[in-house]
């Protein structure tokens, strides 16, 4: 019948413009994605080159001396924080087992 080879005819070229149609979807996604991964790879590697050349540029004995000065800046804190927190239970008459929980708590 000449009438199915025509429909089978149009569903064939169908068909064969759906998969062109989604092999050039394909091809510009794949072509968006390669330009984004190109980009991240850019800026990944300027980001360690820029990471290499401050370690290159850092003197290691001032960052010791400054962890020791953030070390001393945050337990003068602590302590500080004991006594005040010790002077408020004391102020407060609350007995030594209470005061002594309380601090527990707080720095433990």
């Amino acid at each position: 019948p000449p009438g199915n080879s025509l429909m089978e005819n149009l569903s064939v070229r169908t068909l064969y413009d759906k998969i062109d149609d989604q092999n050039m979807f394909l091809t510009a996604q794949l072509s968006r994605h390669q330009e984004d991964m190109e980009g991240f790879y850019t800026t990944i590697c300027e980001q360690n080159d820029e990471l290499k050349n401050l370690l290159e540029k850092t003197d290691f004995s001032k960052v010791q001396k400054i962890k020791r000065f953030w070390f001393f800046c945050l337990f003068s804190r602590c302590v500080l924080t004991f006594v005040d927190d010790f002077i408020f239970a004391w102020k407060n008459s609350w007995d030594l087992l209470t005061i002594f929980n309380f601090l527990r708590l707080i720095c433990f």
